[in-house]
């Protein structure tokens, strides 16, 4: 081979040297030879190589890994701490919110009558939570239930001549929690002392048997959910009907209980 030859055969040999380093870089990135292994990869198009693709190129891709600093890092860390706190306190308010979620029978459903007159209206959170008897016979039963309080309204709207019944709840031996007069009214069950008063009131006599079970459960869970409805204040009295007023009620044996619940109150 002549000299002329060896020269151009040298010249297209670098030709093609230089073009096996052509290279296509990603949007935003740069041609290096001395890549850092923290840098995002460069898809590179060699011409030359000795696999081709389809199209006469041999394309590959360096695994991707974000470059991440010791400030990245600990931002990251401190966003995943908030969020995971963040569910944490969303799931203790879902939990709470289901075990004191207590369905109340409405006016409606026991079909009370409407209000004979006005009622003096009340400003809420109420400071005290009073539990009551309501004396006499009680129920274990829905009808049955039903029935007495349409009872005890009408007795207390005709014989006693309130404009409605006196309680703001009721709650039955069958466990279940009635509506009586709104909270936002005044009650009729403690004279001076119905101003700033959630009257609640037991369905029965229990002087000497307390409630039935579902009844006193249903009372305490009623207790946590009219505070978590604006009802009542977080630090409310708890209070047995006798010490705001010259009764029995709620009776011996529900009375000795009361006394051991949260918020009870010697006054």
């Amino acid at each position: 081979m002549s000299a002329g030859a060896e020269a151009g055969a040298a010249a297209g040999a670098d030709a093609n040297a230089g073009r096996s380093k052509t290279s296509m870089c990603l949007p935003g990135q740069h041609d290096d030879d001395d890549h850092d292994d923290d840098e995002l990869a460069v898809t590179h198009i060699l011409v030359g190589g000795k696999k081709l693709s389809p199209k006469g190129h041999a394309v590959y891709q360096r695994p991707i890994r974000a470059a991440l600093g010791p400030d990245h890092s600990q931002l990251i860390n401190r966003h995943g701490a908030r969020m995971i706190a963040t569910w944490f306190v969303l799931l203790a308010v879902a939990l709470t919110a289901v075990a004191a979620d207590v369905p109340v029978v409405t006016r409606a459903e026991w079909n009370a009558r409407p209000a004979s007159g006005d009622i003096d209206s009340m400003e809420t959170p109420l400071a005290r939570a009073v539990i009551a008897h309501t004396g006499g016979g009680g129920c274990s039963d829905d009808q049955g239930c039903a029935n007495l309080m349409r009872n005890l309204q009408q007795y207390q709207m005709t014989r006693q001549r309130f404009s409605d019944i006196g309680y703001h709840y009721l709650i039955g031996g069958n466990g279940r929690v009635y509506e009586g007069r709104s909270p936002s009214l005044r009650g009729a069950f403690a004279g001076a002392n119905n101003e700033g008063s959630l009257g609640i009131a037991f369905m029965g006599n229990f002087d000497e048997q307390p409630p039935s079970d579902a009844a006193l459960e249903a009372g305490k869970s009623l207790l946590e959910q009219a505070v978590g409805q604006g009802q009542l204040a977080e630090g409310y009295q708890l209070l047995g009907h006798r010490q705001v007023s010259a009764t029995k009620s709620p009776g011996d044996a529900l009375y000795t209980l009361v006394q051991q619940w949260p918020h009870w109150s010697e006054i």
